[in-house]
């Protein structure tokens, strides 16, 4: 059997990371004047830096150049989130929900 690394979750019906839609991205943007970014992220329960980016595109430009997107500021909240998501990818391999992609 392989490791859980080597399997994608992305893109499929198991992945369960919250995506806005063009419709809530359009409400954020019309509300963006009148609540805080702080009041919208518990709105629509993303993170704040979800909404800065739909606020202020030209950020998730500058974010993606410089990729501090990808930066895990607390070392042992990414190793307990790594080890969820493969413990999660784990039970769907067994269960057969979830494949090997290429």
């Amino acid at each position: 059997m392989m490791t859980a690394d080597k399997y994608k979750v992305q893109g499929t019906v198991y992945d369960k990371r919250r995506k806005l839609t063009v419709i809530q991205k359009r409400e954020i943007k019309n509300l963006g004047a009148g609540y805080g970014i702080r009041a919208l992220s518990r709105k629509y329960e993303v993170d704040k830096r979800t909404i800065q980016f739909v606020l202020y595109p030209e950020r998730l430009v500058a974010a993606k150049i410089n990729r501090d997107w990808r930066k895990y500021h607390d070392r042992t909240k990414l190793t307990v989130a790594v080890r969820k998501l493969r413990a999660r990818k784990t039970l769907l391999i067994k269960e057969g929900n979830l494949h090997l992609t290429k």
